[in-house]
């Protein structure tokens, strides 16, 4: 595993390129599911007794984890505070290293509905449209939710190294 470099402009950079490539690989991911459930299906037999039960107690599982991604996106990434270490004039951004940790909580979170859409399908022996809602939810909050709050985080970081110490606005 390579080591990030030990300067503080080259390890945001590095940081925010690990970002993008965790949210992409997420967000590729449920394509792959699809592929491989595709592959499985052509040959799946019955379902078999008490896929109902499973099935909801996925759906459930599902929905808490869109819900709790959806929290810690709007309450952990979205906020000024989130961002800021310190109020007023000399406020500045948390680490990349303590923005990462918050954010890969959401982007697993996030990524929860598309797994348990998997899980579902491939215990149940459901087709391919049963998982079609899990990866919609899951696509949304990886394109629309979280990975927008990252987007804003790095560009506010790069704006803070760009004006040399000044706070970003974090709009």
């Amino acid at each position: 595993m390579p080591v990030p470099p030990t300067e503080s402009g080259t390890t945001s950079a590095w940081s925010e390129q690990t970002w993008w490539v965790v949210l992409g690989a997420m967000t590729l991911s449920t394509f792959v599911y699809a592929f491989v459930l595709y592959l499985l299906l052509a040959q799946a037999p019955p379902a078999p007794p008490g896929a109902g039960a499973v099935r909801t107690a996925l759906i459930a599982v599902a929905a808490l984890g869109a819900a709790a991604a959806l929290v810690v996106s709007r309450r952990r990434l979205r906020p000024r505070e989130a961002f800021a270490t310190e109020s007023g004039p000399q406020a500045t951004l948390v680490p990349p290293e303590k923005f990462q940790v918050v954010a890969t909580i959401a982007l697993a979170l996030a990524e929860l509905p598309v797994v348990c859409g998997f899980v579902c399908v491939f215990l149940t022996r459901g087709g391919l449209r049963d998982y079609v809602p899990f990866a919609v939810i899951s696509l949304a909050l990886l394109l629309f939710e979280v990975g927008p709050s990252g987007q804003r985080y790095w560009r506010a970081r790069r704006a803070l190294a760009d004006s040399a110490g000044k706070p970003p606005p974090l709009a």
